[in-house]
């Protein structure tokens, strides 16, 4: 019986993984393939990242994938090292893991674009709605209110256990379908949306944080102008001249020196 609840177990959770394809955005749904091949991970902050790369590099079915290069001090990305469906038991022993917050389907939108769903999804409480209906709701799926956003009343930032049955995606459509919420979507990190050359990217807060460390003080992940998704869109045209007035210029900055 034992061995039967078992199997049961991981595959209700390999199903749980890969049913639901979509997420609500404006009321309308936004449908997503996944990549079965592939999943995507984040890393817990205080994650001994060493101890989780020799766990990977030893996996006998998944490695790291090569998208992966500078992904790893918050995410990883497994590949399956054949191709092929990576297996309930894997997603398991990963999740199950001190290092791994949480391990969610690498999706893939209309455009190809590849986006990594985390452990969190994002709401906004109707005005008529109390507080205390979301905290209800919250509890009912074992989730976790990490905090109010600061800057806008009644929405809220919403943390999935990893051990849930749901993933973000799929409890966001929950929460927004109960229509106490304005919006209720999933957090994804896009991957490698446009690889930018740029040695000082990955110090440029504005662009893109992921909370790095920055001359001794971390950053705010996810507070940036979401250039990568921009840069998705669009890397400009030559025929548009953009000026920049502020206090100052620095002449020989070397983006400016040749010009």
């Amino acid at each position: 019986m034992k061995k039967y609840i078992v199997i049961f177990t991981m595959l209700f959770f390999c199903f749980s993984l890969y049913a639901q394809h979509f997420y609500y955005y404006r009321g309308e749904k936004i449908f997503l393939t996944e990549r079965t091949d592939k999943v995507f991970i984040k890393l817990s902050k205080n994650a001994d990242k060493q101890k989780l790369l020799s766990s990977i590099q030893a996996d006998e079915f998944v490695k790291l994938s090569s998208s992966d290069e500078n992904l790893f001090d918050l995410f990883a990305i497994l590949e399956e090292k054949e191709g092929k469906n990576i297996s309930a038991k894997t997603l398991i022993e990963y999740r199950e893991n001190p290092d791994v917050v949480s391990i969610q389907p690498l999706m893939e939108y209309k455009k190809g674009g590849l986006q990594g769903l985390i452990d969190e999804f994002v709401v906004k409480l109707k005005p008529t709605i109390l507080f205390r209906q979301l905290q209800n709701l919250v509890s009912e799926y074992d989730c976790v209110i990490v905090e109010e956003n600061q800057f806008v009343k009644n929405q809220y930032l919403i943390a999935v256990d990893k051990k849930s049955e749901l993933n973000a995606m799929q409890m966001a459509n929950i929460f927004y379908e109960t229509e106490l919420f304005e919006f209720s979507e999933p957090n994804f990190a896009v991957i490698n949306a446009f690889n930018s050359k740029d040695p000082y990217f990955p110090q440029q807060w504005a662009l893109k944080n992921t909370g790095q460390n920055i001359n001794g003080v971390n950053g705010t992940p996810g507070i940036d102008i979401k250039a990568e998704q921009a840069w998705k869109t669009t890397l400009g045209s030559s025929n548009i001249k953009v000026a920049v007035i502020d206090n100052g210029v620095e002449l020989t900055h070397p983006d400016l020196q040749s010009n």
